[in-house]
């Protein structure tokens, strides 16, 4: 920001958490405009945690930076937003059940907004064929837990749309390796999943019956969705079984061959076993870290260096009393193992 001329920053995130970022703005660069939305503030009135002290501070902090507020009226919000249409994803969810005799347990999981209510106040759930259970506000983990064990993610936007907006949820499905029913007219997110992790459709009954169809039938490949990938079946074990066998075969193989003494075997055992199991971590773990590499190569560096220090004091204590020979190995053992690490 300070090396190029920007005329301004728009901020848009959920939450009161664009706040700190204002606060930020305004303290590296003072003189340039910051515009913060503050949306989807959560009803905290529902589920776990009650932080009231957090949001009275937001509330203050927010009278402290702003320079204006524009503030949207209930009006502004019934024009251009009439809640996410429940009603018809469970109406869709019906016909689905109708059509195909399978019985569906539907979990809301997350705040419910007042349209949300009344949508469900609005549709006979007796005798549907369609469980909707509403789980309210729970930790990550147990969401994720959910999502788990869950046969279709669902993501239910805003009928109006949204031209540059993709739900975070969305990444999380993928990640999962979930089938998405995305009930939405967002241009980004249609591109993002349709056909590829799921199916897209509009916000009624038919079209929600018709994306179950779809969503049942289909297959979809989730091998590209890229780090988070799950590693934790017999590949890993087997990974980590030859991680550890092969640097013990080839010191094995030194050792029988008195390239390095059988005294230093131990010393290299433990940095090849720790060498194995950093780079089981990264295995497992699915993804490349530089404090992880830093930690690899300096471990690898560590054994190689021991080695070539070993293999040299052995080729010192075979010089005897030839001092400059051994001088100059003593120099060059120093050196390498100063290069080493």
């Amino acid at each position: 920001m300070e090396q190029q001329e920007i005329q301004a920053v728009f901020v848009t995130v959920p939450d009161v958490y664009g706040l700190y970022i204002l606060d930020y703005i305004k303290a590296k660069c003072p003189g340039v405009p910051a515009i913060i939305e503050i949306r989807d503030i959560i009803n905290h009135s529902i589920g776990e945690g009650h932080p009231r002290l957090t949001y009275r501070l937001a509330e203050a902090k927010l009278a402290r930076l702003a320079d204006g507020v524009v503030a949207v009226s209930q009006g502004i919000v019934r024009h251009y937003q009439s809640g996410r249409n429940l009603k018809s994803l469970i109406e869709g969810l019906r016909a689905y059940h109708l059509q195909s005799g399978v019985r569906i347990r539907f979990d809301l999981i997350g705040l419910l907004d007042q349209q949300a209510y009344e949508d469900l106040h609005s549709v006979d759930l007796t005798g549907i064929g369609v469980n909707v259970r509403v789980l309210g506000s729970m930790d990550h983990e147990k969401a994720v837990q959910r999502l788990k064990e869950a046969d279709i993610a669902v993501i239910l936007t805003h009928p109006r749309g949204s031209d540059y907006a993709i739900p975070g949820k969305t990444f999380e499905y993928i990640g999962a390796c979930k089938p998405i029913l995305a009930v939405t007219r967002d241009p980004e997110l249609i591109s993002l999943v349709d056909g590829r992790y799921g199916e897209c459709c509009a916000h009624d009954a038919e079209a929600v019956a018709s994306g179950m169809n779809r969503v049942i039938d289909g297959h979809y490949d989730f091998s590209d969705r890229g780090r988070g990938t799950d590693f934790s079946g017999p590949e890993t074990v087997a990974m980590m079984v030859l991680l550890l066998i092969i640097p013990v075969l080839v010191l094995g193989f030194l050792v029988a061959v008195h390239i390095i003494p059988a005294k230093g075997m131990i010393a290299l055992a433990i940095g090849m076993v720790l060498l194995a199991a950093v780079s089981g971590i990264q295995l497992s773990a699915g993804f490349r870290d530089v404090h992880v590499d830093l930690t690899f190569f300096v471990l690898m560096a560590a054994d190689l260096s021991l080695i070539v220090h070993l293999m040299l004091r052995r080729r010192i204590h075979r010089l005897g009393n030839d001092s400059s020979g051994l001088a100059r190995l003593q120099t060059v053992s120093i050196f390498i193992v100063l290069l080493l690490l």
